[in-house]
């Protein structure tokens, strides 16, 4: 009798196929509730150490700016920026770590010349670097890497130049980026670009630059460059990203941006 018991007992602890689904159908809505949750929070740490990187590159260029009087400039012919690849965020990064990623005047060290400037010459004291860069192979231009987001794939954060006597004060085609991504690389036309950094203006009834100084963009967790919108049912898993956009498509809210710059848009 007593055995009959026992053995009663230890089938009573057990756990019914039922309740097994149950158990694992209740893990996975929780796994489903917090995916949404914690992608969110990797994409705002994301966001928030591109944030920072913009910082401490405006705070390198201001610094620049007090010893040299002006910016670094983001497209070839300027100020004697002559170096191949000749896009903006290659000139960033020279400019702002000095040849080989010394620094300017007696910090540098070149094969030709000592104590070089950043526009030629020869200057007296030492001067930066303003950033601190990663280095990779030899050379003053291969020396350092252009500066990268935070997000994965990472990509170039873009530099602009404001030119006022220019006909494009700001002109889209400094940074081609075709290092950074074979695929779409930098904006897809002068409008798409001015939808980001020329806005309209309701008041004055005129598209004006955001900021007439530097502009400093990375593509956001979206990994494409200014206003893009989705397009439901073609291409590939029934969605697929364009960048032609136009303006009413970025007025009433159909194109998005999520770029991080340094000026709100």
């Amino acid at each position: 009798m007593k055995r009959a018991t026992i053995g009663r007992r230890r089938t009573a602890c057990g756990f019914t196929l039922v309740e097994l689904l149950l158990v694992m159908g209740i893990i996975v809505m929780l796994v489903g509730l917090l995916f949404p949750a914690v992608n969110a929070a990797v994409m705002a740490v994301r966001a928030a150490a591109t944030e920072s990187a913009v910082h401490n590159i405006e705070a390198g260029l201001e610094a620049f700016k007090t010893d040299w009087t002006l910016y670094p400039p983001s497209k070839v012919g300027k100020d004697g920026w002559l170096q191949n690849p000749g896009d903006g965020y290659y000139a960033l990064m020279y400019y702002l770590t000095g040849p080989e990623g010394k620094g300017w005047g007696s910090l540098s060290q070149t094969t030709t010349q000592t104590k070089v400037g950043p526009f030629g010459g020869t200057a007296t004291g030492a001067y930066g670097p303003y950033y601190k860069a990663t280095e990779s192979g030899s050379g003053a231009i291969a020396a350092v890497q252009p500066i990268q987001d935070a997000f994965k794939p990472a990509k170039y954060i873009f530099y602009y130049r404001f030119e006022p006597l220019e006909q494009r004060a700001f002109d889209y085609r400094d940074n081609n980026a075709s290092n950074a991504d074979a695929t779409i690389g930098n904006f897809l036309s002068d409008m798409c670009f001015e939808f980001l950094v020329k806005p309209y203006d309701p008041v004055s009834r005129t598209a004006r630059w955001v900021r007439q100084d530097y502009l400093l963009i990375s593509a956001g967790a979206d990994r494409y460059w200014g206003y893009v919108k989705e397009l439901q049912g073609s291409g590939t898993g029934g969605a697929t990203i364009t960048q032609s956009v136009q303006a009413a498509e970025v007025s009433n809210g159909t194109a998005m941006c999520d770029d991080i710059c340094n000026f709100k848009h």
